[in-house]
């Protein structure tokens, strides 16, 4: 992915290239946050299970702000650069990766191989 990425735009390529189907902003709060959702994020089938899943009272006005900004600003910036989408129909709610994130992220992986073992 190179330089230029901070560690939330990586960590939502990596994690947008291994989502079965897309990747919701949800997700990114709990897997890299670490925020504990109040109400579940998927549906036993696998599908999205509302909008509200965290607790502004619980984690905080000025941090919840703060975060939802961080995500929206690495959001647009990697959909400005053609790597990810932002779902139309779910309010922005919803990502997936581009041919152009997954090919960003592969050669990502490949590099830190040669790297590592090379």
């Amino acid at each position: 992915m190179g330089r230029g990425f901070s560690k939330l735009q990586r960590f939502i390529l990596t994690r947008a290239a291994t989502a079965a189907d897309y990747l919701l902003r949800s997700e990114i709060l709990v897997e890299f946050w670490g925020w504990k959702p109040i109400s579940p994020i998927r549906s036993r089938d696998g599908k999205r299970a509302g909008l509200y899943h965290f607790s502004r009272k619980r984690i905080g006005e000025k941090r919840y702000a703060s975060v939802m900004a961080s995500l929206s600003r690495a959001c647009r910036n990697l959909q400005e650069r053609g790597l990810i989408e932002q779902l139309v129909g779910h309010s922005g709610n919803c990502l997936a990766i581009t041919p152009k994130g997954r090919a960003c992220v592969c050669s990502e992986i490949a590099s830190r191989s040669v790297n590592r073992y090379g």
